[in-house]
């Protein structure tokens, strides 16, 4: 099977031997598949410890020993007349692999994500996540950091990643929880000629291609937000609104409401109907559209994305008198 292929190239890298170029050729394609194939290629090239995970991504007990209990059975019948069941149950590359697979299919909770990986020299291998429209993912990195990802964005990391500074590349909006390094390692968010440079805390970056705005929120921790030969600290609960057209920055102390979309929640205060229809477009994989003459109509509520659309638009257009006509596939949402 195809998979068994895979396992037995892996072995092979967690051992440190050369691939073949078919191997090679096998395994860059077989880790852009799906998901938990990349990390499982991950894990067998960077060997994270998994003593090092935090607490919360470990709850995996019953399901790493039901897999590695079939690997160690089949390994044990391949290699019975070298090796006892005793030794390949301690020593199975397999359940290495699947023992580092396993931890991160239970840490994700997320709906659908799709990674893409550019087959490069391994060392330069650059990782991709994409998150489409209507969807949150929650990823574990190499250092175990967790990052959040929004609606219709993406980051990526390169291959080098526990080697040096950790730099992650933002397209759209994402939540960090970033996890602090024994060696001292920085930790980098970058978009849109920006970089945010932190080394352990939690915070929010807002960074959309078709927003002209870079927004950043410190949730605890301290990051130092860097733009324009600027370099400007933040403290918990601050955050820092960088327009990319102009160059200004505002500082602005925030309740951190904004960062609740990683539950599901976004609460607007005085908000366009513009934005309010764009960010929900983006989280319902929706196409409503808000007429000229109502754009800057503001709202003020919370939306929960865990309800329907049309229970948010309901919501909507009872605060801003509003009505809502839909012609095709299209909702127009008018005065």
């Amino acid at each position: 099977m195809e998979n068994n292929q895979a396992f037995n190239i892996l072995a092979k890298i967690i051992k440190n031997a050369v691939l073949s170029k078919e191997e090679q050729t096998f395994i860059d394609e077989w880790r852009k598949k799906s998901h938990t194939n990349q990390q499982m290629y991950l894990f067998a090239t960077t060997q994270v410890s998994v003593d090092s995970l935090p607490e919360n991504m470990i709850e995996y007990k019953a399901i790493y020993e039901r897999i590695k209990s079939n690997i160690d059975k089949n390994e044990s019948q391949k290699d019975q007349n070298e090796k006892t069941a005793t030794e390949i149950h301690t020593t199975s590359p397999f359940s290495r692999i699947w023992k580092y697979a396993a931890v991160f299919a239970l840490g994700i909770v997320s709906t659908m994500t799709a990674m893409y990986l550019t087959p490069m020299d391994s060392s330069l291998a650059l990782s991709e996540i994409t998150v489409p429209k209507g969807s949150i993912s929650e990823v574990m990195l190499p250092d175990s950091s967790v990052v959040i990802i929004n609606s219709n964005s993406k980051i990526s990391y390169s291959g080098d990643f526990l080697s040096g500074k950790r730099i992650v590349n933002l397209d759209g909006e994402a939540f960090f929880k970033v996890r602090k390094q024994i060696n001292g390692n920085e930790f980098a968010v970058c978009s849109k000629g920006t970089q945010i440079v932190v080394k352990g805390t939690e915070f929010n970056v807002r960074a959309y291609q078709d927003d002209p705005t870079v927004e950043a929120t410190l949730v605890k921790g301290a990051i130092v937000f860097c733009a324009e030969d600027k370099s400007i600290p933040l403290k918990p609960e601050q955050r820092l609104v960088y327009n990319t057209d102009d160059k200004k920055m505002v500082i602005q102390k925030t309740n951190l409401e904004d960062t609740e979309w990683r539950n599901g929640r976004y609460t607007f205060k005085d908000i366009s109907l513009k934005e309010v229809i764009e960010i929900l477009n983006r989280i319902y994989n929706a196409n409503v559209v808000v007429n000229e003459a109502s754009r800057n109509i503001v709202f003020s509520g919370c939306i929960d994305r865990n309800n329907s659309l049309k229970h948010s638009l309901d919501v909507i257009t009872l605060a801003t008198e509003t009505h809502l006509q839909t012609i095709n596939d299209t909702i127009y949402l008018k005065k």
